[in-house]
């Protein structure tokens, strides 16, 4: 279920989402609530310590469009929310 939601960001889809999972994102809204700088730490981190490379590691401007897109659905539940 928690793989599901994070891959419904288009940029994040199934590649990324158990990495976002792994670094401890567990839902679209904590993702758009997330500093790209912080979250690309964190990322980087993990993959130097788990795979031993950061070249595999999504870049900054990757992981802000993530996050915008995160923002995008978060404001499109809200405004379906409230239109009910």
């Amino acid at each position: 279920m928690i793989l599901a939601e994070l891959a419904r960001i288009p940029s994040v889809g199934c590649e990324f989402s158990g990495l976002l999972l792994h670094s401890g994102i567990i839902s679209t809204d904590q993702l758009a609530d997330s500093s790209p700088q912080r979250l690309y730490s964190q990322l980087k981190r993990l993959h130097v310590k788990t795979l031993q490379r950061v070249d595999l590691c999504p870049t900054p401007d990757q992981i802000s469009l993530w996050i915008q897109q995160a923002r995008s659905l978060q404001s499109s539940r809200n405004r379906r929310t409230q239109a009910l």
